[in-house]
C-alpha cells in the first residue's frame, strides 16, 4: 500500500532513546496499492522540492533501495508532476501551471 500524500504533516514522529522514529501516519484518503517508489517519488516532488540534503536523509531512511530506484523515480516524478498540472488546470489554478511547466522541463531533460 503507498500513502500517497507524505509530507510533513501526514508522518507522526516521537523522539526515542536512539533517535525520531515515525509512529504513524494520518490523511489516508489517496492510500493506492502501487510501486513503493510512487510514495517516495511523490514527496521528493512535493515535500523535498529539490533540497539535496533532505532528500539524502529521506532516501537514507528508507533503507535499502533497488537497482534501478533513479529510472523508476523519475518517471514516477513525471507521473505526479502531470497530475498536479491537470489538478491545477481542471480546478482553475492556472497561477501554478508556469512553475509545473518549469519542473516538466527540468524532470524530461537529460540533466533531470
Amino acid at each position: 500500500m503507498c500513502h500517497n500524500d507524505f509530507h510533513d504533516g501526514n508522518v507522526l514522529v516521537s523522539e526515542t532513546g536512539h533517535g525520531w522514529r515515525v509512529t504513524g501516519y494520518v490523511d489516508v484518503e489517496n492510500t493506492v496499492v502501487a510501486d513503493p517508489l510512487l510514495d517516495l517519488a511523490k514527496t521528493d516532488y512535493y515535500a523535498l522540492r529539490g533540497n539535496q540534503t533532505k532528500r539524502r536523509a529521506f532516501l537514507r531512511g528508507y533503507g535499502q533501495l533497488p537497482p534501478d530506484w533513479a529510472a523508476r523515480m523519475a518517471l514516477y516524478r513525471l507521473h505526479h508532476a502531470l497530475e498536479f498540472w491537470n489538478w491545477s488546470a481542471s480546478t482553475g489554478k492556472l497561477s501554478l501551471l508556469a512553475d509545473i511547466r518549469s519542473d516538466l522541463e527540468k524532470i524530461i531533460s537529460t540533466d533531470g
